[in-house]
């Protein structure tokens, strides 16, 4: 076998319908990796949708901006809105967060993957440490990652065709990212024995805790397999 060739998109429409392995789709674009960055933003005080005080219940954002989040006071908190940020040009993600969505991000594999795929989170590019705030979590967070995934396939095969709503690091399937102790496989159906040309499909949203502290990180996301 050959080293498999990857390609990492993305759905930038509020259509959620996957992406074709040979035609592929419009409403997916796709994430060039290492130039590319994946942006989590919204919920601050500039982002008032009802009147003032109301920025954590409808939070709105204009498009192609950040906009620091703001921690809650009470309760948890899902940063509202994801964007690939490519050159000079912010896209949408809309259908990203705590959704029940199935087709959000995708890796189109070409070629012959042994066993499944793993999605992980570390600080940085060397994976070998995960100490950073997002990652390590807080006390009211049970120390749990901030950053949660799914993979949406999987939960749907194991619950009738439908994937949980909502979900989130509790749910079967789903995990806080955190190196190659908590991950997500994102491979289907299980067991997972081979991946071979098809398209393998994940959402994902940070959540933040009343005790999570002021930080701007930039984890990275990484995706582990094997080939001969």
């Amino acid at each position: 076998m050959a080293l498999p060739v990857l390609k990492f998109i993305y759905n930038h429409s509020e259509v959620d319908t996957e992406y074709n392995f040979y035609t592929g789709n419009p409403n997916w674009r796709e994430i060039n990796p290492g130039v590319d960055t994946v942006i989590f933003t919204g919920g601050g005080i500039g982002d008032v949708d009802e009147g003032i005080g109301d920025f954590i219940a409808n939070p709105t954002l204009a498009s192609g901006t950040r906009s620091p989040t703001i921690r809650p006071s009470v309760a948890s908190y899902v940063i509202p809105y994801t964007y690939v940020e490519s050159g000079n040009t912010m896209y949408m993600v809309p259908l990203a967060g705590h959704t029940d969505n199935k087709y959000v991000f995708g890796i189109q594999v070409s070629g012959t993957i042994d066993g499944n795929m793993y999605l992980e989170a570390w600080d940085d590019v060397t994976f070998s440490t995960t100490t950073l705030p997002v990652i390590s979590g807080t006390a009211n967070g049970g120390y749990e990652s901030c950053v949660n995934a799914i993979n949406t396939l999987w939960a749907a095969s194991i619950n009738f065709g439908l994937v949980p709503y909502p979900w989130d690091g509790d749910t079967t399937g789903a995990s806080y990212l955190r190196g190659q102790t908590d991950r997500i496989g994102v491979g289907y159906p299980l067991p997972v024995t081979e991946i071979t040309n098809t398209v393998l499909y994940y959402n994902i949203y940070i959540r933040l805790e009343t005790d999570s502290p002021t930080f701007h990180n930039t984890p990275v996301l990484g995706f582990r397999y094997l080939y001969t």
